[in-house]
This record gives structure tokens, sequence and C-alpha cells, in this order.
């Protein structure tokens, strides 16, 4: 499905074993706002980016209450990529089994903002970077609130998440559990320019990198690590059990 400068809603729809040579295995979406709910997205393949969804160009796109798996892309975003969009969410989405060569889950590059709430990611898969979820660009902010990612691998840095460049992260209330990666951070790998907020109740468990950093690899511009914003309500951030060699 090709959207071009369009104000799009799909809602309770299946995209299955959809293949493209280029981007956007089920869906490719150039501007406009592409609004998604309540889909079924699986086994769809991209031989560029976006093995699901690929959105660029300023486009807007809401996900919400879907379930993406076993998707693949040749380069960004196993089910999600996006380059040069203006705002991305991704709310109580399932992305599971994906893999692509940076993000096997979600990949956000250039010039975007980003919240992801209430999501979980397992299985994902990323040849080089960010298992779940890479970020790099111009990229503003990227927000990652109550969500799970526990299986996620990548093959050079970021088991789980993978931000370069000028990307601000801020994790709060998520799990990332039982995450590798082959070299650095094998839940949590931050460079360049980046930086990193950790909020309250983050917890980063049984994670492994191959060189440097088992939980957090951290060699960006910032680290704010942040503790409880109601006493007696909540806890900080939690490193445990990760080990790298």
């Amino acid at each position: 499905m090709l959207l071009i400068r369009s104000t799009v809603a799909i809602e309770d729809c299946s995209f299955t074993n959809s293949s493209v040579d280029f981007s956007g295995g089920a869906i490719f979406a150039i501007g406009g706002t592409l609004h998604v709910k309540s889909c079924s997205l699986h086994a769809n393949t991209a031989g560029g980016g976006g093995g699901c969804i690929w959105v660029q160009d300023g486009a807007e796109l809401l996900l919400a209450n879907s379930s993406l798996g076993h998707c693949r892309a040749g380069t960004f975003g196993g089910a999600v990529g996006t380059f040069n969009t203006s705002r991305i969410v991704v709310e109580d989405t399932s992305i599971s089994h994906n893999t692509a060569r940076d993000g096997g889950g979600v990949a956000i590059d250039a010039h975007a903002s980003g919240v992801v709430d209430g999501c979980s990611f397992a299985g994902n898969a990323a040849r080089q970077s960010g298992g779940a979820m890479y970020a790099a660009g111009d990229v503003a902010r990227i927000r990652v609130h109550n969500t799970t990612m526990i299986d996620n691998s990548g093959g050079e840095n970021g088991g789980c998440i993978h931000v370069a460049r000028a990307v601000q992260l801020t994790l709060r209330k998520c799990l990332l559990m039982k995450c590798t990666a082959a070299l650095n951070g094998g839940a949590v790998s931050v460079m360049e320019d980046a930086g990193l907020v950790l909020g309250e109740e983050v917890e980063i468990d049984l994670s492994e990198a191959g060189t440097i950093g088992g939980g957090i690899y951290h060699a960006g511009a910032s680290l704010v690590v942040e503790m409880s914003r109601t006493p007696g309500s909540a806890r900080g951030p939690s490193i445990q059990n990760c080990s790298a060699e």
C-alpha cells in the first residue's frame, strides 16, 4: 500500500506475507498522517527499510494496539522504519521476532521525535545495532515508557536499544532483560553526541555484551540518572546480573 501526502486511518486489518524490493513491506507512506490501529502485520519483507511499515518525508505515524511479527528488512527497521519523519508514536503494541540490519524492531533515522509507551519487544534481532530499537541522526527525543524488551539481540551494539548522534533517549518504567550485543551494550548503547536519561523503575537484568557494558555502554554526551519523582511510591533504576567479556 502506497500513501502519498494523505491522512489515512487503517483499523482492524491484517497484512501478511507481503514483499517488496524497496521499503515498506506492507505500507509505505510519504508525508501526511498515518494511523494504524488494532492491526496484525506478520511475515512481511522489504529489501530496504521497514519490513512492515515505512514512513518518510515529514510523515507522522501513530501505531496502536497492534501486533507486528516475523517481518524482515534489508536495512532499517525490521517491523517499522522511518526517515525524516516529524513524529512517531507507538502505543500498546507487540513487536516480536523481526530482523533488520539496524533496528530489528523499530528504526528512527533523522529529524523526528518518538514515543513508545506500553509496548513489548521480544526476540527481535539486528545484524548490526539496536536489536529492539535504533535511533540516530537529528532525532530530537525518544521516550520509552512502560515497555518491556526481552530476548533481543544486536550483532554489534545495543542488544535492546542503540542511539547515536543527536538522539536524546529517556527510559521510564521499563524492563530490559536477557538481551545480548556482540560488542558493546548488552541492553543499551549510547554513542557520539547522544544522551541518556535513566528514569524511575527502569530494570536492566541478565544482559550480556561481548566487550564492554553488559547492561549499558555509554560513550555519548550526557547521562542523567533519576530517582523517584514521588517519594515512597517508586524506585530508581536498577542494573543487575549483567556481564561483559
